[in-house]
């Protein structure tokens, strides 16, 4: 069955056909949008039963570990010197002077301002989305001119930092002058975005949900590395040998593979949770018959999508792995910095794709690979919006989490009058603070381009499925008031061009 469409502006002007999958046995409906609970299935179970064994060995390996600990009695003095030499730090008073008490309320105060700038301007994306995401991109343009022009006029020698902002402003100023139209669509979905969002205020805790964990996690991997590369060296002695250097090498990789597999794991899971609940509020045409979905997209992706997160954040581990092989081995700088800037391309690619995938997943129930095509095909369709609309997406919300962060640590300064107070401790309350600023962005902001991403795709997908005539959009009636508007202007364009000349 192939379905036809004529895409409004903000989509590529030309009909363009689409083969439904062999897997659709029926015509899609409301009700199979997301697809509900008893009509999935489990999906790529092999991987969740690769990751629950690695996760076993991981296991082991910690248990011997500590068993070599408590067999060996290290030396807890030589321990600790082994640990403060390798962060730099030459004795225990400095150590102990490093802490951040007497600051303990003004750092408590500027994490409250951290996340009060946070929440400032997710009400600003919700209330004022034109003015946030124009606002943004023109404070942007502004900085990268004002940049360009101090690089040049002071004759910077480093030419490569100069073509780079020259490049980047020439490309903003064109992007807000000749592409007025996905900035409009761009803001449109932002503002479906946060509407559903703060609709469903129970998903904010899933990205805090996953910091927890992630929290949870390093803070077993760190201990355990730091007893594997430390323990009992410094003693001198044989009998305090911690481990065969083999077996702690081998330890070491296994551990810090599986620990960046899990932390993705996590992430992938995170964002499987939110798509499903924002598909399931785009589909819902009566919101008020909404329900819990952040909690049935929950149990969803736990019941039955574990391999296919599983499978994705593999994917992503194995490219990150890989990145740092070839960097590692890379002897010349400058190949190196190739090498490098090629490998995150690849890894930017390859998060994209999972992504999507995850998306449709979350939509249609489908394995890895299979959403995957699905994913690729509705994307491909809308190519153009694809590359642009995603751009500025991720460009305005990186601009935004900057935005908070240099506030927050304006402030932090202003506050803390680190000025007149030692350097370990200027930089030391300064990256808590960043951390902080970043924590309250990647949890605010990172579900807005979750729900950024998953609307659009939604849009991709409605479109194809439905015509608005026998069958209705199910897109809301703001969104379907922006689109109709731009297909008129869109005609009233080409009925101009058509006009003969007098």
């Amino acid at each position: 069955m192939t379905i036809t469409m004529d895409h409004p502006s903000g989509y590529p002007g030309n009909e363009v056909s689409y083969r439904r999958f062999d897997d659709d046995a029926s015509p899609l409906t409301e009700a199979d949008i997301p697809v509900r609970p008893e009509n999935r299935t489990k999906t790529d179970r092999a991987f969740s039963f690769i990751m629950g064994g690695c996760i076993v060995i991981a296991i082991l390996f910690l248990l011997i570990t500590f068993v070599i600990v408590i067999k060996h009695e290290p030396n807890r003095q030589s321990f600790n010197e082994a640990v403060m030499n390798e962060g730099g730090i030459s004795n225990q008073e400095e150590f102990q002077d490093f802490s951040f008490k007497k600051f303990a309320w003004k750092l408590t105060l500027t994490s409250f301002i951290s996340l009060g700038l946070t929440i400032i301007m997710a009400v600003l994306y919700r209330h004022a989305t034109s003015f946030v995401v124009w606002g943004v991109l023109i404070i942007s343009w502004a900085y990268f001119f004002i940049v360009t022009v101090a690089l040049w006029w002071l004759n910077v020698d480093n030419i490569i930092l100069k073509i780079i902002f020259t490049i980047v402003t020439v490309v903003l100023l064109c992007v807000l002058v000749f592409m007025k139209d996905k900035i409009r669509l761009v803001t449109m979905l932002f503002k479906e975005a946060t509407k559903a969002t703060f609709r469903m205020q129970a998903v904010f805790s899933v990205p805090a949900v996953t910091l927890l964990l992630l929290v949870i996690v390093w803070s077993i991997y760190i201990p355990a590395t730091l007893y594997i590369n430390f323990a009992g060296i410094s003693s001198g002695s044989a009998d305090s040998e911690y481990i065969s250097g083999d077996f702690r090498i081998t330890a070491v990789i296994f551990n810090t593979i599986i620990t960046i597999w899990i932390s993705e794991f996590l992430v992938s899971i995170q964002y499987m949770i939110v798509s499903g609940a924002v598909t399931k509020w785009y589909f819902t045409r009566n919101k008020e018959l909404l329900g819990d979905p952040v909690y049935t997209s929950c149990y969803n992706t736990i019941k039955y999508h574990i391999g296919t997160a599983a499978l994705g954040s593999l994917i992503i581990t194995i490219v990150a792995v890989l990145r740092a092989i070839l960097r590692a081995l890379s002897q010349h700088s400058r190949f190196r910095v190739l090498v490098n800037c090629c490998m995150a391309r690849i890894e930017e690619f390859i998060r994209f794709f999972t992504k999507n995938a995850f998306i449709v997943t979350a939509m249609h129930g489908t394995p890895f690979i299979q959403s995957g095509k699905r994913a690729v095909k509705l994307l491909t369709l809308n190519i153009c919006n694809t590359i642009t609309i995603n751009s500025l997406g991720d460009f305005v919300l990186t601009m935004s989490s900057v935005l908070i962060v240099g506030l927050s640590v304006l402030f932090a300064y202003f506050i803390l009058g680190l000025q007149v107070e030692k350097s370990e401790n200027i930089y030391g309350c300064i990256f808590f603070v960043v951390v902080i600023a970043l924590i309250c962005c990647c949890t605010v902001l990172g579900t807005f381009e979750t729900s950024f991403s998953t609307l659009f795709l939604c849009v991709c997908q409605d479109f194809l499925i439905n015509n608005g005539i026998e069958k209705p959009y199910a897109m809301t009636r703001d969104l379907m008031e922006f689109l109709e508007d731009s297909k008129k202007t869109f005609a009233e364009k080409i009925e101009k061009k058509n006009l003969p000349k007098i």
